[in-house]
């Protein structure tokens, strides 16, 4: 990889081959005595600057040169000539000649620095060539506290722009090393850099602007924090990446960081591919691991959306990864990197599907948001076609990719809202709907114990969308938990009722019994979530008295289903332990609880159809479900659900008859508590019920006991 100003200076004298063993001994003997380079030298003006460019052209190939030997001595005698010739032409040129000594100084490193930073982003796992870098920013760093007038540079040296980004990138793509040592490494270069970044960019030092020696440094001073303890690579790069998410500034060093990595990941992913899924080179693994956490998480500081300033003229002509490139494929680098991603959700081998998974849902950028979600959503509908018009991927890859992609939207859902989290509610995309899709995809297949876990995933998904429904965009929003109520409610298996259509084969019944009650009890905290506030609605074109009907239905088939589920697993559940709530945040809630929780929400939200048909349970034969219907009562007061849609008539009504089945359910407890078969929780409810009841429209019944009115 060449630059121009490499390129430049090498042209300015005729390039001649030396054996290297003669070279290896000249470059010894300029190791003791440096400036012997430079005798016969022009006493100054133009001549001396021409005499100085040709010396230091002659030399910047075997800093790079294929003899260790060789590098090494003139890593050593570039270093020299950096602090010990700078030295001496700066005390020759006091009183004349000073802006020529600092305006070769800076590009004399500069042009060093771009000749090893292009040979470092080729050879990233280089100890040696990073040894170099480490070394010379090291000897220009005491060069500028000892020479104090370096820091006014002259703005007319673009050597040093393009030094800076060359050492940015290189830096960056050398923070991607499995090795920990180099990895260290890499953190004391970026100290230095900073610290130089300190003297020269502070604006009581500096006389005029200059471009910054390196962008987001307060990034990058975290990353080398001295104090900062290595103690694994894991915690370090899961560091990095934390760092990386919160760059604000892109610059052309981190896009082409970027860059170079996206190919190192491709190529790498290639040789992982082509192996068998049973045998793979751990060393490989942990480099694309790291390469697709870079990618993920500095993604966000390469989109062109970055609310870039006018004024900022810095980033004009910036290689965008999601723009094309006129040299480039028909995709962006962008689309293509998280096409390939979403594809390994779908691979062979598990530990590649569950890194990719781990990378896009925790260390994505939140920039990247919502191209991810873009194109998941396409490869979703893929998946979502019928399997006789989609050969492409078998049922069994289908439900994996299912599974991947279900954990990976909960992931970043939950996410939303937290800090330097934005949400989606300005966006285009429709999370309910791909909730909806996944629901009616798996509702399709058999259940098999595959199926049955990834249904408990996309219950789990469904939870989490609800919760976070504000910060996302969710059309259609009463439609869309209509028929996932419709979905999930399907999946509850009747107490008592064995499970015919489940498929056991390779797979102990015992398990798939297991899976299924973790199945239910997923179900339910997800209806738990979706009933809350919502209108029961059938399917459109029916008149309105169709509609009512409908929706009489629909009530009474549900409500009726949830109270079947109160007395399930009665070994579990103590007399004693229901209690008031319609929350659904507590991982110790019951099924009969959960079961109460939506009994609570469709009444509330259904009360026109719903109150009329419910009544009668406060008159069941059984104690439980008797008291059950109390708490939900109770717990629809407590949502303040609005009666004012009924006649005052029909409120009346309905508030009479409310009070009549509380009352009898209190009567009825309250002799059961004197002869302690009903405990004092259960009355409490009662007497929580009754003094709402009376007092909620303000209104007297002469039949209750005086506490209530």
């Amino acid at each position: 990889m060449k630059d121009p100003y490499t390129e430049d200076y090498a042209a300015s004298k005729p390039s001649s081959t030396l054996p290297n063993e003669i070279v290896y001994n000249i470059l010894l003997f300029l190791d003791s005595s440096p400036l012997t380079l430079f005798m016969g030298a022009p006493p100054g003006g133009p001549e001396w600057q021409v005499f100085f460019d040709d010396i230091f052209a002659s030399s910047m190939k075997y800093l790079v040169s294929e003899d260790e030997r060789v590098r090494r001595v003139m890593n050593t005698v570039t270093r020299r000539l950096l602090s010990d010739g700078s030295l001496s032409f700066w005390k020759r040129s006091r009183g004349h000649g000073e802006r020529l000594v600092i305006q070769n100084v800076w590009r004399s490193s500069s042009v060093a620095l771009i000749t090893l930073a292009n040979k470092l982003i080729d050879l990233p796992n280089d100890k040696v060539m990073l040894g170099f870098v480490h070394d010379y920013l090291n000897a220009r760093l005491r060069l500028i506290k000892q020479i104090p007038e370096l820091i006014d540079i002259p703005d007319d040296i673009p050597e040093r722009v393009l030094a800076n980004s060359k050492i940015e990138t290189a830096l960056l793509v050398a923070l991607c090393s499995t090795d920990l040592a180099t990895c260290q490494c890499v953190t004391k270069c970026i100290s230095l850099l900073c610290e130089e970044s300190r003297i020269i960019d502070s604006p009581a030092n500096s006389k005029k602007p200059v471009t910054p020696t390196i962008r987001n440094v307060d990034i990058f001073n975290d990353i080398s924090a001295k104090d900062f303890r290595f103690t694994g690579l894991v915690a370090f790069q899961k560091r990095c990446r934390t760092k990386f998410r919160q760059i604000q500034t892109p610059t052309a060093g981190i896009l082409s960081a970027w860059e170079t990595i996206f190919d190192y990941w491709l190529r790498v992913s290639k040789q992982i591919f082509s192996r068998p899924t049973d045998i793979l080179d751990e060393r490989l693994l942990l480099e694309w691991r790291a390469y697709s956490g870079f990618l993920a998480s500095v993604g966000g500081a390469c989109v062109s959306d970055q609310g870039i300033m006018p004024e900022d003229t810095t980033q004009g002509g910036l290689r965008w990864i999601d723009k094309l490139q006129p040299e480039g494929f028909d995709d962006t680098l962008l689309s293509r990197y998280l096409k390939q991603s979403i594809q390994l959700l779908a691979s062979n081998n598990g530990r590649i599907r569950e890194a990719t998974r781990e990378t896009l849902s925790t260390e994505l950028a939140s920039q990247l948001y919502v191209p991810l979600f873009e194109h998941l959503e396409t490869e979703l509908g893929v998946l979502f076609e019928s399997p006789r018009t989609n050969t492409s991927l078998s049922i069994e890859s289908r439900v994996t990719f299912a599974e991947q992609a279900a954990s990976l939207l909960k992931s970043i859902v939950e996410r939303l809202g937290g800090p330097a989290e934005p949400g989606l509610a300005s966006t285009a995309l429709d999370i309910g709907a791909l909730t909806l899709g996944f629901a009616k995809f798996l509702d399709d297949l058999s259940e098999g114990s595959s199926v049955l876990r990834v249904k408990i995933k996309i219950c789990q998904l469904c939870e989490t969308v609800t919760q976070k429904k504000e910060l996302l965009n969710l059309r259609h929003d009463v439609r869309i938990r209509n028929q996932l109520l419709e979905v999930i409610f399907s999946w509850i298996a009747r107490p008592g009722t064995p499970r015919d259509n489940v498929v056991t084969a390779g797979t102990r019944v015992e398990e798939l019994f297991k899976l299924q009650k973790d199945l239910d009890r997923a179900c339910l905290k997800a209806l738990a979530d979706l009933t809350y506030r919502l209108p029961l609605q059938p399917v459109e074109g029916q008149t309105d008295a169709d509609t009512s009907d409908l929706k009489s239905q629909m009530f009474h088939t549900y409500f009726n289903r949830f109270l079947s589920l109160l007395n399930f697993e009665q070994a579990e559940i103590g007399r004693s332990e229901v209690r008031l709530t319609t929350a659904v945040n507590d991982e110790s809630m019951t099924t009969s609880e959960l079961a109460i929780s939506a009994l609570s929400n469709l009444l509330s939200a259904n009360i026109d159809v719903g109150l009329k048909h419910s009544l009668g349970i406060g008159y069941h034969e059984d104690l439980d479900i008797r008291t059950a219907f109390v708490k939900v009562l109770c717990n629809i007061l407590i949502q303040g659900t609005d009666f004012n849609n009924l006649s005052d008539a029909a409120v009346n009504e309905k508030y009479d008859e409310l009070l009549r089945v509380s009352a009898t359910v209190h009567f009825k407890s309250v002799g059961l508590a004197d002869n302690n078969e009903v405990t004092d929780d259960r009355y409490g409810a009662d007497h929580c019920v009754m003094r709402r009841l009376s007092k909620h429209r303000g209104r007297r019944d002469d039949n209750l006991p005086a506490q209530y009115i």
